[in-house]
């Protein structure tokens, strides 16, 4: 299937040299986000494969409308204004799926409740309700979700699987291929 990433340019010409894709915890930008990531590398060997990978790659099957400028708020707080796209195909096997909305509860350090379990939240272990991140249908019932806000984490891709690489251009506006064939970008 065709997934899509947003990586910073050195971690291209990181990955490059290597001859495989795999993430790198020296480019998490934010120190306070090692736990929920660490915690989803857990769930990611639990519930797809074993694997050796210190961190995991995110990825999107439509590619989020937040990113069709190039830039996010936390790219631009932390200074960083290029964001390269990369379009590769990979197995969705191998693909843990999960609700973007809802992985902001963990990402906040918050406990994931329904409506009944609020009264009490504060009494609930701290990681409370983070594996409903995976559960679209609870997640749609408690209203987090609408199902269409899907991300995904992998481990790793290959330069085999890579199809394409964009850079994106602010004086045009447009995302400009740097490298492979061009293919049809497809936005949520």
């Amino acid at each position: 299937m065709k997934l899509y990433t947003f990586q910073r340019p050195a971690w291209w010409t990181a990955c490059r040299q290597n001859g495989y894709y795999v993430a790198d915890t020296s480019f998490i930008f934010d120190e306070s986000m090692k736990t929920p990531y660490n915690w989803m590398l857990e769930q990611y060997k639990k519930r797809i494969h074993q694997t050796s990978a210190s961190a995991l790659i995110w990825v999107w099957k439509e590619i989020p409308e937040g990113y069709r400028d190039g830039a996010t708020d936390w790219d631009i707080e932390e200074g960083y204004k290029e964001n390269y796209l990369f379009v590769f195909e990979h197995s969705e096997k191998d693909v843990l799926w999960s609700c973007y909305n809802a992985w902001h509860v963990p990402l906040n350090d918050g406990r994931l409740t329904s409506a009944d379990e609020e009264t009490y939240e504060d009494t609930l272990p701290k990681r409370y309700g983070w594996e409903r991140v995976f559960d679209f249908n609870w997640l749609i019932k408690h209203e987090y979700s609408d199902g269409a806000t899907k991300q995904g984490v992998i481990d790793y891709f290959t330069e085999d699987e890579l199809c394409a690489v964009y850079r994106f251009n602010e004086t045009l506006n447009t995302w400009d291929l740097l490298q492979g064939k061009s293919v049809k970008l497809i936005w949520a």
